[in-house]
C-alpha cells in the first residue's frame, strides 16, 4: 500500500515526465519550423504530432485541425485520398514502404500535383511519421513543355530527313533519266555509222539535238544545286544596277513564247507602265522569271491561259505569273517553297522536279529584298506575286554595274535552253 508520501513522489514523476515530452516536443515543432516545404508530424491514427507553417499556409488553413484526414478530404478527391490512405498505413504495417507518392489536389479551385514524401521517425518509445509535401505543378508543367518542344524539334528534324530521303530519290532519278536517254541515244548513232544511208545525217542531227536536250536537263539540275549551296554558305553576292523592269520582263516573256506555243498555250504580257527603272540584278530577275514561267508552263494544261503582269507604286513594283492550270490544295501551299519538298507526289510522275526551284526562286527574291507569295486553287489555277523595292541607284554607281547586265543579256538564249530543257 502506497503512503502519502510514495503518491507523491508518483505524481512528482508523472508531472516531471510530462514537462519532459513537452520539452521534446516543443523542440521537435521547433526543429520542423526550418524545413523548407510544408511539413507534418503524424502518428499511426492520422493525429497531427507537430507541423510547420508553411504546411498550414500550404492547404490555407488555421493550425487547429487535429487529423490529416480532415485536412486532405478537402484537397484530394475519393480516389486520391483512398491512394493516400494505403500509402500512409504501409509505413505502420511493418512493409517496406514507397517512400514517394504524386497526388493530383484542388487548393482553392487550382489544380495542384504535389508529392507526398513519407520517413518513420522514433519519438520515445514510438514510431511517426514525418510527411512533407512538394508542389510540382509549375515543375511539371515547365517539364512537360520542355519534352513537347524538343518532341517537336525531333518531328521537325524526321520530316527533315525524310525531304532529304525524297529529295536525293528524285534527284537520282533526275539524273537518271537524260543519262538514260544520251546512253540511248549514242549506241543507237552507233548503229546508224555501221550503216550508213543517206538519210543518216538528218538521224545523226536530231540525235545530237536530244542528246544537247538532255545536256541542258543535267546542267539545269547542276546550275539550281550549285546556286542553293551558294546561297547557304554566303558565296552567292548580288550585282546591283538600273534598268527597266518593263522591258526586261516583257523580253524575257516574249523570248519564251515559243516554248508556251509548242504545248498550244497563250502566253500575254500586260502592263500600264511604259518603263520603271529600278535598281536590282538583272541574271536574278531572269532566273526568277524564267523558273516561274516554266512551271506555268509545265503544270498548264494544252489550250491554257498564262498571264504576267506588272504594276508599281510608290514603294513596291509588282510583277504576277497567273496561269489557269492544275492549281494547288491550300493545305500544301505552304510547303510550295520549303526545300526538297514537291507538294504533290502526282507532280513528280507528271514532270519531273528536285524540289529545290521554287526554294531557290524564294532565296533569290529575298536577296534582293522583295518578297514572294502564292495564291492557288485546284483545278482553277495559280497566281505567283514577286515585289521588288521601288528603288534607284546614283547614276555613277549603276554605270559601274552596268557591264554585269550586258554580259547577262548576251548570254540569254544559252539560258533559255538550259532553263526551259525539261518540258
Amino acid at each position: 500500500m502506497l503512503n502519502n508520501n510514495n503518491l507523491y513522489d508518483v505524481e512528482n514523476l508523472d508531472e516531471q515526465y510530462i514537462r519532459t515530452i513537452s520539452k521534446k516536443n516543443k523542440l521537435v515543432n521547433d526543429l520542423i519550423q526550418f524545413v523548407p516545404h510544408p511539413c507534418v508530424i503524424l502518428d499511426s491514427d492520422f493525429k497531427i504530432i507537430a507541423s510547420n507553417s508553411l504546411f498550414w499556409d500550404f492547404f490555407n488553413i488555421s493550425d487547429n485541425n487535429e487529423n490529416i484526414r480532415d485536412v486532405l478530404e478537402n484537397f484530394l478527391d475519393e480516389n486520391q485520398f483512398d491512394i493516400f490512405l494505403n500509402w500512409f498505413s504501409i509505413f505502420f504495417n511493418n512493409s517496406v514502404p514507397i517512400r514517394n507518392i504524386l497526388l493530383n489536389g484542388t487548393n482553392n479551385n487550382i489544380d495542384q500535383k504535389v508529392q507526398f514524401s513519407g520517413n518513420m521517425v522514433p519519438i520515445e518509445d514510438s514510431n511517426f511519421l514525418l510527411l512533407t509535401i512538394t508542389d510540382l505543378t509549375n515543375s511539371l508543367d515547365e517539364t512537360s513543355k520542355l519534352f513537347a518542344g524538343k518532341n517537336e524539334s525531333l518531328k521537325e528534324a524526321l520530316i527533315f530527313e525524310r525531304r532529304k530521303s525524297e529529295f536525293l530519290l528524285n534527284i537520282s532519278h533526275d539524273l537518271r533519266t537524260p543519262l538514260n536517254v544520251i546512253l540511248g541515244t549514242i549506241q543507237l548513232s552507233e548503229l546508224t555509222i555501221k550503216n550508213a544511208t543517206e538519210y543518216s545525217v538528218d538521224i545523226m542531227e536530231r540525235r545530237i539535238g536530244i542528246i544537247k536536250q538532255n545536256c541542258y536537263r543535267l546542267l539545269k539540275l547542276v546550275n539550281n544545286l550549285i546556286d542553293i549551296s551558294r546561297i547557304d554558305v554566303g558565296y552567292k553576292s548580288v550585282e546591283i544596277c538600273n534598268f527597266d523592269i518593263v522591258t526586261k520582263i516583257r523580253d524575257i516573256v516574249s523570248s519564251i513564247t515559243e516554248y508556251a506555243e509548242n504545248k498550244t498555250l497563250s502566253l500575254s504580257f500586260k502592263s500600264d507602265l511604259e518603263e520603271q527603272v529600278i535598281a536590282c540584278d538583272t541574271d536574278k530577275i531572269e532566273r526568277i522569271m524564267f523558273n516561274l514561267l516554266s512551271n506555268a508552263i509545265k503544270f498548264s494544261n494544252q489550250g491554257g491561259i498564262i498571264e504576267v503582269c506588272i504594276t508599281s507604286d510608290k514603294n513596291w513594283v509588282t510583277i504576277t505569273v497567273k496561269d489557269n492550270g492544275i492549281g494547288i490544295p491550300k493545305d500544301k501551299i505552304k510547303y510550295i517553297f520549303k526545300r526538297f519538298k514537291q507538294v504533290n507526289d502526282d507532280l513528280s510522275s507528271r514532270s519531273g522536279g528536285s524540289g529545290i526551284g521554287l526554294s531557290l526562286v524564294k532565296s533569290l527574291v529575298e536577296m534582293l529584298k522583295g518578297s514572294i507569295s502564292l495564291e492557288s486553287t485546284p483545278d482553277v489555277g495559280s497566281t505567283f506575286t514577286v515585289k521588288l523595292p521601288n528603288k534607284k541607284l546614283s547614276a555613277k554607281t549603276s554605270k559601274k554595274n552596268s557591264r554585269i547586265a550586258e554580259a547577262t543579256v548576251r548570254s540569254n538564249l544559252e539560258r533559255i535552253k538550259i532553263e526551259f530543257s525539261d518540258l
